[in-house]
């Protein structure tokens, strides 16, 4: 399966979602226990990174099974000798050789896909792409502000919040407003939706999933590796 390559898509959706994503993930203050607010490229809000990084990926899982080049399947399993049973989504490469712009989240899942090489839970497959940090959920989010700044989609200033740390801004450019209808806001919420109410099973273990692997990349403040 091809994964990157010449593409004629200039954005993916989750790319689009990331561009959109006051559309996406509530409006978030300075200060939040437990989340971390992000900048967007095109309006001046600040949004969750926790509720933007689980879109992302919800929207990047959905849109690469809907051009099958990703299977999601539940799965049933015995647990505890056999005495409970347990529901998990499995994922597989699909059959479609589907060629994404190279370094978008899409592309990065095919290929954690392909070096399982087997059928996986969703937190396997998240601990291949989101390195263990302090705050995975915010680094997905950079990922696919960075693909887009490699690609020229969006522009990246380096300044300094209160004179000392090192901020990186992302902005959009003309390129990257020509191609937003590329990548619809609205299909990606229609993808969403279609899964949120008509394979309910799949969407609670689809969530559930991504937030186990998050969670399972999340570094502890006192850890004795810091």
């Amino acid at each position: 399966m091809t994964a990157t390559g010449t593409t004629t898509v200039p954005l993916t959706l989750s790319e689009g979602v990331l561009l959109h994503g006051e559309q996406f993930a509530k409006k978030l203050g300075a200060v939040s226990i437990g989340d971390v607010q992000v900048d967007l490229p095109l309006v001046p809000d600040k949004v969750s990174s926790n509720e933007l990084a689980r879109v992302l990926l919800a929207t990047a899982l959905l849109e690469l099974e809907a051009c099958g080049s990703l299977k999601l399947a539940m799965q049933h399993r015995k647990t505890l000798f056999g005495l409970r049973k347990v529901s998990v989504l499995e994922l597989s490469a699909g059959l479609s050789h589907e060629v994404l712009p190279e370094g978008s989240l899409e592309a990065r899942i095919l290929q954690a896909v392909q070096q399982l090489n087997r059928a996986s839970d969703l937190p396997d497959l998240i601990a291949l792409l989101v390195p263990l940090s302090h705050q995975p959920r915010l680094d997905v989010v950079n990922f696919v502000k960075e693909a887009l700044a490699r690609r020229d989609l969006l522009e990246v200033q380096n300044t300094k919040m209160l004179g000392l740390l090192p901020v990186r801004k992302y902005t959009a450019t003309k390129v990257t407003l020509a191609y937003t209808a590329y990548a619809s806001p609205q299909l990606a919420r229609d993808r969403l939706t279609a899964c949120e109410t008509q394979r309910p099973e799949v969407w609670r273990a689809l969530v559930r999933g991504i937030e186990t692997g998050l969670d399972r990349q999340t570094k502890s403040n006192d850890s004795s590796l810091d």
